[in-house]
């Protein structure tokens, strides 16, 4: 407590100093030098809310551009398969991409070549499911869409994967 005591003394004794050569400046000094305290004052204000603001515009730059850059890694994550560095076999990728559209496949493998049928009513089921064979980097050498009684989709279609 003496030594907070001791603070504001010596402060008091500051600022009576400060006080008294105020007081001794002339009239038109002290004049000067209200202008110039009001004018550093405004400068300190205006200068610190310029550069809140320009702490904010920068802050929600960089939140828009994680934002814009979590955008891009989630749109680039069915190019991406955590294959631990062994490729799965082309049916075995076709036959997952199909389950994870609800679609049952009948597969026939020959040299590297993969027939396939399977049907749906949606051919937004079936275009999906197709998008994504293309973003695993599955190519698409025939193709055949036959719409069957009932409005049943049959595709008919042969897959290789390139080396």
């Amino acid at each position: 407590m003496t030594q907070s005591n001791a603070a504001i003394n010596n402060l008091t004794v500051k600022l009576a100093a400060l006080q008294s050569g105020y007081e001794r400046l002339p009239a038109r000094d002290q004049m000067a030098l209200r202008i110039l305290s009001v004018f550093l004052a405004i400068f300190v204000i205006v200068g610190g809310g310029y550069w809140l603001h320009h702490k904010a515009e920068k802050s929600k730059d960089n939140a828009d551009q994680a934002r814009q850059l979590l955008l891009w890694m989630r749109g680039q994550a069915p190019h991406l398969q955590a294959t631990d560095g062994v490729p799965k076999p082309l049916a075995t990728t076709v036959q997952d991409l199909a389950a994870q559209q609800g679609l049952t496949l009948t597969q026939t493998e020959t040299a590297g070549r993969l027939m396939v049928t399977t049907s749906n009513q949606s051919f937004a089921v079936l275009g999906n499911w197709l998008t994504r064979l293309a973003q695993a980097g599955i190519q698409i050498d025939q193709l055949d869409i036959d719409q069957q009684a009932g409005g049943v989709l049959q595709l008919q279609a042969t897959f290789t994967k390139p080396s």
